[in-house]
């Protein structure tokens, strides 16, 4: 479940905005990532 919000470019703070949902989405994409690796880590980890 997603709820989206459109910010036009003429609001005041829309230049904040932007850069937090890059930050934003930066992290959740590291997060993922490292997730991921641990996961791989461990199930080699298994198999030794």
């Amino acid at each position: 479940l997603v709820e989206q919000h459109i910010i036009k470019k003429s609001y005041k703070n829309w230049d904040q905005i932007d850069n937090l949902a890059f930050l934003s989405k930066n992290l959740y994409n590291s997060a993922i990532y490292t997730i991921k690796q641990e996961e791989r880590g461990i199930g080699q980890k298994k198999k030794q």
